[in-house]
């Protein structure tokens, strides 16, 4: 058995495929062929060979060893569209390597040449070409053209390897179908039949020979090379992992600014950093030295003098700005902690890299939030540009991540085999939201949809980055934050700064296949980063809005148009766009959306919880809603819950009123029925003023002004409440409810109100009317959608004082309108299911 890794590179390799890299002249390797020739073989390689970009110069330094052959890596173009394929070459000559340069502008005549003359080649990383040019034909062409495909790439996650194999494991009708497709003929016998062979792709020195190709009973390497062109042979050693690759790019930026710095090695600076790079790359703590390595730089600095630079005041050399951070005893206990029980030194190097940039760039964030709560928008924006070099510097993570968009090769599996396999079926899904355990309605609608669909079998997780979250009864997955910090002029809602890296990791190494974006703060941007490095579908749901938010808020017209310039841009990312009522998916086709990407957000209810029955005659008198007069005794007959249900909602007796329980014995509700002397007018929801709560109460304020027998009732808390309790001092505040409470709240009032303009939808809404109670909304927003004007409540113009009261006015006076149009609003819910709204939900993203 005659092993060698057909896949590397050296510093003959000149232009990286890294575009950072090539903007700072970085080569796409700085491997010494003699020392690779040296691990190889102590690796167990029996013959070695490199395959430089377009260079045969690597393989020359050493040919006069024993077991070496001349190979090379071409980039061959299609000639009728200009894609680019990458193919390995081995045991060429001198000669043969300049004829393969001359004609490799196309693909098929390099193909032919190489036939011709007999030389082993195969098919390099193909799928890596779906990230720019590469198309199905392109796949089938190759097909058609080459027996050999790299089947196990050692630089690439076992994703990609797998897929290419799936693509490349073919029968005699995939070869017929795809030259009738192209035009292309098979260049070579029984075409179905792939050799998939394997080598490390290694630029930096630090996997070579991990994977390699295995030929069987061969002497030397002309017999290797004979057997393989001829199609024997397997690929062995493991895939690689983004962890691996970003090590194997640092290796080779960081032995590239080695020898840009051979002429200053006294700068006692740049001792210090290649000391603490050598630790970043073992996976150790890069900010602790021993007792010895400390005494040997202070001698060498005060030697050389350079101590007495790296600390003069206002010196901004390197030292200084790493030793800010590394410096904090909190830094180093964290990065201990990071790195403590993991054995892979590639994820021990992922931890420390994403501690120290994640704190970095946390610091620059917090700046720009302070400057733009002074109101220094300029000053804020000089904030954030630090973060720039920071990416630049984290770009090899990035990199390695990066994967062709999963859309395009379900893509190539339909159109060249009429199906998509499980590998790349959509079927585990991961759903990115800032708010998951608090009471608001994003919550709930998240809350109910994942336990639905979870229910039915699906694979569905949410994702959040919470200081604490508590324990829900669905999947879920909390990434620690690197900070929280409050917005401008909402102080008390807080956002947390996720860790993008280890949300990247997180969704490859768990292979989700697509990502659910219920925010766009800095938890949905992260999402929307992960699944752009990872090639991920996307969808989007427009939950708020924010352009109105920001606008009431801020009472600024230019904030409002940002606002909506980065919504524009947010949700123009994604492949699909879920909004709440047919009112914003007219707002975003008008905004210039395609109308066959925005949707309606399926929406359930549990009809069952909120319910009539769970109405409790004592549940506001208790509170101090006023009541009038106690029914007479000989009347109680018929005031059991149940009964007063049937009566008053016309429930024959041998039909069931949808109630599988009795009111939950929690809530102190008397059978004894007392009629209020006051109609109790209920608001539920953020007690917070971008949801026109001032104009709420004035309308109550002008109401009671005229006598009129209302009682304002709230339910919720928010920033605003104290205000509002100053505005109306005869309010009922209760604060939060949960649970059968909140349900009696909901059912014991007369009717609700909601006078918001910025709810893009309304669950307090479908809740009241589940709960029997009619409804009184604004004509902008979502919840005009949900209610019949006229027949199951009021819809009256925005933002109109008098509109509102009048509409208030109309409903306290009609008690008989009232409970018909209660009766209404039920009916109009009561089809809702959470179930259904579920499999609507799942069968909307492509499988």
């Amino acid at each position: 058995m005659s092993k060698v890794d057909l896949h590397l590179h050296t510093y003959h390799s000149k232009r990286s495929s890294e575009w950072l890299l090539r903007r700072l002249d970085v080569p796409s390797s700085m491997s010494k062929p003699h020392d690779l020739y040296k691990k190889l073989r102590h690796a167990g390689m029996d013959f070695v060979t490199f395959t430089d970009y377009d260079s045969i110069e690597g393989c020359l330094e050493i040919a006069h060893l024993e077991g070496v052959f001349l190979s090379e890596q071409v980039t061959a173009i299609f000639p009728e569209d200009g894609c680019r394929v990458s193919l390995l070459l081995w045991g060429i000559t001198e000669e043969q390597h300049r004829a393969v340069q001359q004609s490799k502008e196309n693909i098929y005549e390099l193909q032919s040449y190489l036939a011709k003359e007999e030389i082993a080649h195969g098919v390099a990383a193909p799928l890596t070409g779906f990230i720019d040019q590469l198309q199905p034909l392109h796949l089938m062409k190759l097909a058609l053209l080459f027996r050999h495909i790299e089947g196990v790439n050692g630089r690439r996650p076992s994703f990609l390897n797998e897929v290419t194999r799936f693509f490349f494991s073919l029968n005699p009708e995939d070869i017929e179908r795809f030259s009738d497709k192209t035009g292309v003929g098979p260049t070579h016998e029984e075409p179905w039949r792939k050799l998939f062979f394997g080598g490390s792709d290694d630029h930096g020195g630090t996997m070579m020979g991990r994977a390699y190709t295995e030929v069987h009973g061969v002497k030397n390497a002309v017999e290797f090379l004979d057997k393989l062109r001829k199609g024997h042979g397997v690929a062995h050693g493991p895939s690689g992992s983004p962890l691996s690759l970003a090590l194997d790019t640092y290796q080779v930026a960081f032995s590239f600014a080695k020898e840009r710095w051979s002429g200053k090695k006294d700068n006692l600076g740049l001792k210090l950093l290649e000391k603490a790079f050598g630790r970043f790359m073992e996976g150790r703590n890069p900010t602790i030295f021993s007792a010895s390595e400390k005494w040997s730089f202070l001698i060498q600095g005060i030697a050389s003098g350079k101590i007495f630079e790296m600390v003069r005041s206002g010196n901004h050399s390197l030292w200084k700005e790493l030793s800010h951070s590394l410096a904090d005893s909190s830094m180093k206990a964290d990065l201990a902690r990071q790195i403590d029980g993991v054995k892979d030194p590639s994820r021990r190097a992922f931890g420390i890299a994403n501690l120290l940039a994640s704190r970095l760039a946390y610091r620059f964030i917090i700046q720009f939030i302070s400057q733009l709560k002074s109101g220094k928008l300029l000053e804020s924006i000089q904030m954030v540009s630090p973060v720039v070099p920071l990416v630049a510097v984290l770009s090899p993570y990035f990199y390695a991540f990066r994967r062709p968009p999963l859309k395009r090769l379900r893509q190539a599996a339909l159109a060249m085999f009429g199906q998509v396999p499980d590998l790349l079926s959509n079927r585990r899904r991961a759903w990115f939201t800032d708010t998951l355990d608090d009471v608001n309605g994003v919550s709930i609608t998240i809350q109910k949809m994942t336990a639905a669909t979870v229910e039915q079998g699906h694979d569905l997780t949410v994702m959040v980055s919470r200081m604490e979250v508590k324990d829900l009864e669905i999947p879920f997955k909390n990434f620690e934050p690197i900070g929280e910090f409050e917005l401008p002029e909402y102080e008390l809602q807080k956002l947390s700064f996720p860790p993008l890296l280890p949300i990247i990791d997180y969704l490859e190494k768990e292979k989700f296949s697509e990502i659910i974006i219920s925010t766009p703060g800095p938890v949905g941007l992260g999402a929307l980063c992960a699944a752009k490095v990872l090639g991920l579908p996307t969808v989007g749901i427009y939950h708020t809005d924010f352009p109105q938010y920001v606008r009431i808020l801020t009472e600024d017209g230019l904030m409002e148009t940002l606002t909506w310039n980065y919504m524009h841009w947010f949700y123009s990312q994604m492949d699909m766009i879920y909004v709440n009522s047919e009112h914003y998916r007219r707002c975003w086709v008008d905004r210039g959306f395609p109308k066959e990407k925005i949707h309606i957000f399926p929406r359930g209810l549990d009809t069952v919880f909120f319910h009539p029955q769970k109405r409790c005659s004592t549940f506001w008198t208790q509170r101090g809603l006023e009541p009038a007069f106690k029914v007479a005794e000989a009347d109680e007959g018929q005031g059991t819950s149940e009964r007063r249900v049937r009566n008053v909602y016309g429930i024959p007796e041998d039909s069931s009123t949808g109630v599988t329980k009795p009111f939950a014995a929690s809530v102190d509700c008397e059978d004894r029925l007392l009629k209020s002397g006051e109609v109790g007018a209920l608001y539920v929801g953020r007690i917070s003023r971008e949801k026109n709560l001032d104009l709420l109460a004035a309308a109550f304020r002008r109401l009671l002004a005229q006598g009129v027998k209302v009682r304002p009732l709230f339910v919720g808390n928010g920033p605003y409440l104290s205000t509002m309790k100053e505005l109306l001092p005869e309010g009922l505040f209760v604060g939060s409810l949960h649970g059968e409470e909140l349900a009696a709240a909901y059912a014991s009032a007369d009717f609700f109100v909601f006078p918001s303009t910025t709810d893009t939808f309304g669950n307090v809404v479908i809740e009241a009317q589940a709960s029997g109670l009619p409804v009184i909304v604004s004509d902008v927003g979502g919840p005009k959608d949900l209610v019949g004007h006229e027949k199951d409540g009021l819809i009256t113009k925005a933002l109109d004082l008098d509109a509102l009261t009048e509409a208030m006015r109309y409903l306290i006076k009609e008690e008989k309108l009232r409970k018909a149009w209660g009766i209404a609003a039920r009916e109009r819910v009561s089809e809702r299911d959470w179930l259904m709204a579920a499999q609507i939900f799942w069968e909307g993203s492509q499988e």
